[in-house]
């Protein structure tokens, strides 16, 4: 029901009207129109229309989004993704963003936006992946939050999912890392080289493994002669040539190998006996395989020893030759540089002379040939008013200025060169050999022994009768032998008479037996004796140790106080060499500074005396000056011997010059001598001075001295 007003003759009316919230509206202003119809009871219906402004109550709501799909980064890697913001309310809104990431994951966002209604924010959100080692693609999950100032209890989240997957190394990794696997490579091909070295010799010794032909010495020594004669180049193309040689008879004996290899194997399996036989001639080759090694390296040790000595004869001959021919050659070449300086000169001015001529001369050729062209013109001009057609041959022009002839170029000749010094022939250089049938090494000159004489062999018994033979020899018993007893020798006595021979009685197996026993007897006392010797020795030198180890302590003892004495002394000497050279250094020192200090005084006395010459000097100059003055007043003052000319007519009083004053002598004498009083006085104060400061520079030098002594 509309209110009711009872109102008296303008009377104010107060009224409130309420607005309901329709739906969200983007503006946070509105325009409201209220039609308002008056019922008077006392007058006719009256109609109003009044305008409102109000205030839309706030309405927030927020959508968090991002486009990008999940991104694949390096461990310690960046990724970037923008996250959208939108406002859907209808006031500005102030987001603050916050980020949580998992453990060892660091990630950053904008920490606040401001976002107007019906508009998109953008803040950008960096995750930065773990430092790892190695990531095989591990998963994190980063979460933005978002908190309006208009609604602070609503938090909008939204996830943002990163994989990590790669290798990383970090800076400070690489700096440790690096040289360490360096070294551990170095050491590892060492360790390698120490191995298969070793491997490679053998194969190469005895295996029959190729060698490089360069490395023979009939190779290598071609390769020489190839160098000297025609050049490097000719030595490397050579070179060059022999390596695919080198290649081809490795990959030959490399498959000769392997199948020799096999059919050894299958030789060894079916050949056995045969394979025993050839036992020691396999020996025999081995031992002469080192014999030919030890010969090679004898004879290459022998080789450099001739071959330096080879060298020495002529190098020494051709250093001073070529000495010799660089002295001549800079003494020749003196002169030549001269010369070529003034050649050079000259060369100079005669193309500056040839210069200026030119210019002059051309000038010269170009009026005449003018001259020339314009009296040629004019007389075919004439001929053709005159009604000749022909023309007149050209008149001979001068012909252009030439170069002067150049001065020829100094030629440099060479001096008259000393022969060169030849090389003495290579000396033959002897070899050692191998004495096979002795299986020795032979040295250079040495004769080889007689041989050795071959026993002739059984000839081979089938294999059958060989293990019956054997087999026989085993199963038949072996009938013991009696050894017989040795000679003893008897001692020596003189000759006796030649007698008959009686021949001598044969031992009984009873006698034979007893003189082994005696021997054997004999030998075991023998051993005993032995034995207590040497229990003996040790049981003395046991008891001798003790004393010996006191003796050697003692001696030690006494050698470390020696020694400690020694170095005393020479410590204590020591000390006293350094102490007396500080001490001689402190009193140069002292010299020196006393020698400095009287140097200067000196400086300033001198000084002083020169000031006091020359102040002497000057009042001798204006003494001499002052007298030259006095005498020259005076002259003036004197009066002028009377002439017998006409006096002249006095002047009037005011064109007269006024009268000099008169100097009295007297006062200028007391003038001088207080000027030369107080040059005294000065000279006086100068020298008194001086004297203090050389006495105070001694007092000083006395204390510098006292302190340090």
């Amino acid at each position: 029901m509309p209110p009711i007003f009872r109102l008296v003759g303008n009377e104010p009316v107060e009224f409130e009207l309420f607005f309901i919230n329709g739906p969200p509206i983007k503006k946070d202003t509105i325009l409201v129109r209220v039609n308002l119809t008056l019922e008077l009871y006392d007058t006719d219906d009256q109609y109003l229309e009044a305008t409102i402004l109000a205030r839309a109550s706030p309405y927030s709501a927020t959508l968090l989004s991002m486009s990008e799909a999940p991104k694949t980064v390096k461990p310690n890697g960046l990724a970037t993704y923008p996250i959208e913001v939108d406002h859907l309310g209808n006031y500005y809104e102030h987001y603050s963003l916050t980020v949580d990431a998992p453990r060892g994951w660091h990630a950053s966002i904008q920490s606040s936006l401001v976002v107007f209604p019906g508009e998109t924010g953008i803040a950008n959100l960096t995750v930065n992946a773990p430092e790892k080692f190695y990531s095989p693609g591990e998963i994190g999950l980063v979460t933005v939050k978002a908190r309006s100032s208009g609604d602070p209890e609503t938090t909008y989240s939204i996830p943002v999912v990163v994989i990590v997957k790669g290798v990383y190394v970090s800076s400070y990794i690489k700096w440790i890392v690096i040289p360490i696997v360096i070294l551990v490579s170095i050491v590892l091909f060492f360790i390698l080289w120490i191995i298969l070295w070793p491997i490679h010799r053998h194969l190469q010794e005895y295996r029959g493994r190729p060698w490089r032909p360069w490395r023979y010495p009939e190779e290598k020594a071609y390769l020489l002669t190839l160098r000297e004669t025609e050049g490097f180049g000719a030595m490397m193309r050579k070179k060059r040539l022999m390596r695919p040689e080198y290649r081809s008879a490795l990959l030959w004996w490399k498959w000769e190998k392997k199948g020799g290899r096999i059919h050894d194997k299958k030789w060894k399996k079916t050949h056995k006996s045969e394979w025993k036989a050839q036992k020691p001639e396999r020996r025999r080759a081995k031992r002469l395989k080192k014999l030919q090694k030890r010969v090679e390296k004898k004879q290459y040790k022998l080789d450099n020893k001739f071959e330096k000595r080879w060298k020495k004869s002529w190098k020494r001959p051709h250093k001073r030759w070529k000495k010799t021919c660089h002295k001549l050659k800079k003494a020749h070449r003196k002169p030549f540089k001269k010369e070529r300086k003034v050649w050079r000169k000259e060369k100079k001015r005669a193309r500056k002379l040839f210069k200026k001529e030119k210019k002059r001369g051309l000038k010269q050729w170009k009026k005449e040939t003018r001259c020339v062209e314009k009296e040629y013109s004019k007389i075919n001009r004439k001929r053709r008013k005159e009604g000749v057609d022909e023309e007149i041959a050209p008149l001979p022009l001068k012909p252009k200025p030439k170069k002067p002839e150049r001065t020829p170029k100094p030629k440099r000749s060479m001096p008259d060169y000393p022969p060169e010094p030849k090389k003495p022939e290579r000396p033959t250089i002897p070899q050692y050999s191998i004495d096979k049938s002795w299986l020795k090494i032979l040295k250079p000159g040495e004769k080889p022994r007689p041989p050795r004489p071959e026993t002739e062999k059984a000839p081979a018994l089938p294999l059958d009768k060989r293990i019956a033979g054997a087999v026989a020899s085993l199963l038949k018993p072996k009938p013991r032998e009696e050894r017989a007893p040795k000679p003893v020798k008897p001692a020596k006595q003189p000759k006796p008479i030649a007698q008959p021979k009686v021949p001598e009685r044969k031992l009984t197996s009873a006698e034979h037996e007893r003189e082994r026993m005696r021997r054997r007897a004999d030998a075991t006392k023998a051993k005993e004796r032995v034995r207590l010797d040497r229990s003996i020795a040790k049981e003395r030198a046991r008891a001798e140790k003790p004393v010996a180890k006191e003796r050697a302590k003692a001696e030690t003892v006494l050698a470390r106080e020696k020694a400690a004495m020694r170095s005393e002394r020479s410590k204590a000497q020591r000390a006293a060499e350094i102490e007396q050279r500080r001490m001689d250094k402190q009193k140069a020192k002292e010299r020196s500074r006393v020698d400095a200090e009287k140097r200067k005084s000196k400086k300033i006395v001198g000084r002083e005396r020169r000031k006091a010459e020359k102040t002497r000097m000057a009042a001798a100059k204006e003494r001499t000056t002052l007298d030259r003055q006095m005498e020259r007043k005076k002259a003036k003052a004197m009066p002028k011997p009377a002439r017998s000319v006409a006096k002249p007519v006095a002047e009037p009083e005011a064109f007269k010059k006024p009268q000099q004053q008169v100097v009295d002598r007297d006062e200028l004498q007391r003038q001088r001598e207080k000027e030369l009083a107080k040059m005294r006085k000065l000279r006086e104060k100068e020298k008194a001075r001086a004297k203090k400061t050389a006495e105070k520079h001694k007092k000083r030098a006395e204390r510098e001295r006292n302190k340090h002594f």
